[in-house]
């Protein structure tokens, strides 16, 4: 059975986070609101939990998943980020996602992709709660099955995800249309930082911090 709850209608805003939070520490799946769409959540630790994930949305394994951090997360998780730290204090939190170099044996492998991982510091409060009362990096994929369009509607979500994840958490009414986050490789910054996909954040806007900063990182 399907845990649902509209965030913040009870009017104990703290408490579907605590509640998302005991699921994911469960092993469970839940989505849940980011700062650019819902998203299908779970323990980016947990092999078992990612690999429901997987076929909850029918992906193929071995293309990864994005996962939130929080930054105090950072040093156990990710290798040398403070590399791109310049980065991550002009756009972080917020909809930058970073393919980078995780630290062995942290992750379960089906998050990864090509031993690396994807992931951000949310800034939507909810998500960062549910990091936070967690304690793990949390899997953050669109809330749809592969090659169909992400759900934006929380009517839309419940009618299609009730019964098939552990817990539902959206706003009530509230549809998420944001575009996706921008997705930055850094695993060879500062010599080379890659553009793989351009949402939220104009490539130009990465450049000019980089240019402002005086860093000659070739931008591809």
């Amino acid at each position: 059975m399907t845990l649902v709850r509209y965030i913040g209608i009870e009017g104990l805003e703290k408490s579907p986070a605590w509640e998302a939070a005991q699921i994911i520490k469960n092993g469970g799946v839940i989505i849940y609101p980011t700062e650019t769409l819902y998203g299908i959540g779970a323990d980016a630790t947990n092999e078992k939990a990612a690999k429901k994930v997987l076929e909850i949305k029918g992906k193929l394994p071995g293309g990864g998943l994005i996962v939130l951090l929080s930054r105090e997360m950072l040093d156990e998780y990710i290798i040398d980020w403070q590399k791109f730290s310049i980065l991550m204090d002009y756009f972080s939190p917020g909809p930058l996602t970073y393919i980078a170099n995780p630290v062995k044996g942290k992750f379960a492998g089906s998050v990864l992709k090509n031993g690396t991982v994807a992931f951000r510091i949310s800034s939507c409060w909810f998500a960062e709660l549910v990091v936070n009362l967690s304690g793990v990096p949390l899997i953050s994929t669109s809330a749809n099955i592969s090659d169909q369009p992400p759900l934006k509607k929380p009517d839309e979500i419940i009618e299609t995800f009730n019964g098939v994840v552990d817990g539902i958490f959206v706003f009530p009414d509230k549809i998420l249309d944001s575009l996706p986050s921008t997705i930055v490789d850094v695993t060879n910054f500062p010599d080379e930082i890659k553009i793989i996909r351009e949402g939220q954040i104009p490539a130009n806007a990465i450049k000019e911090v980089l240019k402002a900063h005086s860093h000659t990182t070739n931008l591809m």
